[in-house]
This record gives C-alpha cells, structure tokens and sequence, in this order.
C-alpha cells in the first residue's frame, strides 16, 4: 500500500513524452467525431437528424428552437414546451418519441444566442462550435503560458462532449479563463467576464466569495453591474413574460434535480451522488451545503494575495464543486485549473507530490465521469475536483514564498 501510495504520490511514469504521447492519440476523438458527424449528415442529404432520431448535436437543438421563437417575436414561447418543441421539429424535423430538449436557461442567454436562426441549422451549430471552440483553445493556451500544445486542448475530453452536444461548456470554460487573465490587470474586464457567465451562474457560485476576501472590489463591482444590466436588458427586450416563464420552469428543473428525473448519474455534484446512493433530499442537500462551505472557506482563505491566474482557477474549480447542477459537459471549465497549476508547475521546473495524478484524473474526467456513475455507481467527480481545489490553493501559496 504504502509503494502504491508513493507511486500515485510522485506519478515518475507520467513522464512529458508519455503524457504527450496520449494527448495525440486522445486528440483523435474530436476528429474523428467531426469527420463522422460530416459523413453522415452529407450521406443523408443534409439532414441534421441521427439515425436514432436524435438532433446533430443533440443539445444545440433547444438553443436554436430558443433562437427561432426570439426571432418569430416569441421570446416566452422558449419556455413553453409544446412552442418550443414545434420550434425545434421546424428546425431539424420530427425527433424521435421522447426527445425534447428544455431551453433552461435564463433570459439574459437569449441575448447571446437569438442570432443563431438567422443561420440554417447545420451553418448555426459549425458556427457556434467555432466560435466557443476558438475561445476556449485562447483561454487556456494563455493561462497555460502558451506552452500547452494543441494536442493537448484538443484532447481534453470536454471538448469533446461539447462537440457531441453542441453545448455552451467551452464558452464557460473561455470566460473564466479570460477572466483568470484579466484579474491583475483589468480587473473591470475580469468582472464583466465573470458576469457574462449569468447564464449558468451555478459554475460561478464562489466568484464572490473569492473576489471579496480578495478585495478585488472592482472585478466584483463589474460583475455584479454586468449582471444586472443583462438581466434589465433581457426584460426591455423580451419583456417580463419571458422572465415569468423561465422562473416557473426552473420550479420544475429543480424538482427534476431532487427527484432524480434529470438522472443522478448525468450529475457531476455532491448532491447528485448522494441521491445516486439512495439518500434523502434533505441529506443531499446537508451534505452539498457542507462541501460548499468548506470550499468557500477554503477558497476566502487562500484568496487573501493570490494573484489573479491563480484567483481565477480557484473560481473556476470552485465553480464545479460547488454547483448542483453540472454536466460533464460543464467540466470544460476544469481547463482552468489545469491549466493554471500546468503552468506553474512548467515555470518552478516541478510538479508537487500528488500534483500530477490529480491532473492527470481530471483531465480525463469529462470522459469517464458519466460512465462511471451511471454504470458502476462510482461520482468520481466531487472527490476529484476538490484535489484539484486543493492543489490549486497548495500551488498559490507555494507560488507566495
């Protein structure tokens, strides 16, 4: 035991020649998605439904439909389901039985994505992927120093649940890392960074934690701003019908949280694994409130003189431990964190005991996480991401002496 944990503590045989070696095999996935994604949809006349009846990039089709209606001048219809669903089949034709995909975002998202119509279908998601992919490879090459290689953002698995997906992870995962970047020197851009991230603001939960025992009032001030001007925003645009309907869905949302409806096993948090195990809602709920105030303690400690990239990742790792709510998908967010202590690690010339078998677990998370829980009742990923936390607060105050 005591070999086992001297192995796992200093990780020799992940070597940056082996480590390399797998991202490059890794990388191949998202390829080879995108090539067979092409081949069957130009196969099939250009028809963006599977073979299951299922959306190209499943997920995409609710932003879309969403998208249809702000542009019919129907923005509360994106929370009615009988509209919504009719404005996904008008898209993308009939979906098989079963598959609706709920628009179960805030309003001021609809600020983002009403353009996506405009564009057919398959023009939209290409687009949309571009876009967020782009980002989230600047993001993270820059919080990484520039030093990461392609092959390795290319094969961090998020990606490619997203790309499946046609999700907004990547976007997420782009806006905390600029906003990492921008801490110590724009810190009114940092904010406004954090504050665009309103749309799944769960993955931000600590950010205020982090920035006010950071004294980064700034970044705080703008964020807060840049919330509230969206949110007043989507009401003079969509009007407060809009705001009525998603507030009513978001009733429902959470009772398909509670009540297991979204599938535990999908759920990446503390309370989705304690439900997978069978307990109460009132457990799950103690017990995720917990994590998250040790994870708010835990992150206001060591906020106190971090820097802003080390800050940033502390927001983002945070973000993923303390939501209830998250996806593998939402785990592109871990690049952050990622890419933060790969960074250091690179410029100290070493990594820190456990240091690299935590990077290395979480960064195949978002391929086995789901897999895991659903099939062999094993969340692995609560446990893992507060390593992560717990190694991104280590390197901080190691980068501090």
């Amino acid at each position: 035991m005591s070999r086992l944990a001297g192995i796992l503590r200093e990780a020799p045989w992940l070597t940056a020649d082996r480590a390399t070696a797998w991202c490059r095999v890794l990388a191949i996935a998202p390829l080879l998605l995108v090539v067979a994604t092409t081949a069957w949809v130009v196969a099939n006349g250009f028809r963006p439904l599977s073979p299951t009846g299922e959306p190209v990039g499943t997920d995409f089709v609710s932003f879309y439909g969403a998208s249809a209606l702000v542009l019919a001048g129907m923005p509360e219809a994106a929370y009615v389901q009988e509209a919504h669903a009719a404005a996904q089949a008008g898209a993308v034709g009939a979906l098989a039985p079963g598959h609706y995909y709920a628009f179960q975002n805030p309003p001021p998202y609809l600020l983002l994505i009403w353009p996506l119509a405009i564009l057919p279908y398959l023009g939209a998601l290409l687009a949309w992927l571009l876009v967020t992919g782009a980002a989230y490879a600047v993001a993270a090459a820059r919080v990484a120093g520039l030093a990461m290689p392609v092959s390795a953002l290319m094969a961090f698995p998020a990606l490619l649940a997203n790309l499946g997906h046609g999700q907004n992870g990547l976007l997420s995962a782009a806006l905390l890392g600029f906003a990492a970047l921008w801490l110590d020197r724009r810190p009114v851009a940092a904010g406004i960074a954090i504050g665009l991230l309103c749309y799944k603001p769960h993955l931000a939960l600590l950010a205020p934690v982090a920035l006010a025992a950071a004294g980064r009032w700034r970044s705080f001030a703008a964020a807060g701003v840049t919330v509230g001007a969206l949110v007043l925003a989507s009401l003079m645009a969509f009007g407060p019908d809009t705001w009525r309907g998603f507030l009513a869905t978001s009733g429902l949302s959470m009772e398909a949280l509670e009540l297991g409806l979204a599938g535990p096993g999908k759920m990446q948090s503390t309370f989705a694994a304690v439900r997978l195990f069978g307990g109460s809602v009132a457990l799950a709920y103690a017990l995720h409130g917990i994590v998250v105030l040790v994870a708010a303690v835990a992150i206001a400690r060591a906020a106190r003189g971090a820097d802003g990239l080390a800050l940033g990742a502390m927001i983002a790792a945070g973000g993923a431990l303390a939501s209830p709510y998250i996806h593998d998908y939402d785990l592109a967010i871990l690049a952050v964190p990622l890419a933060y202590v790969f960074r250091e690690a690179r410029l100290s010339g070493t990594f820190l005991p456990w240091e690299k078998t935590v990077l290395g677990l979480c960064f195949l998370l978002p391929l086995v996480a789901r897999m895991l829980s659903m099939n062999l009742y094993l969340p692995v990923t609560p446990p893992l991401v507060a390593c992560l936390l717990a190694v991104v607060i280590r390197r901080s105050r190691a980068t501090l002496r």
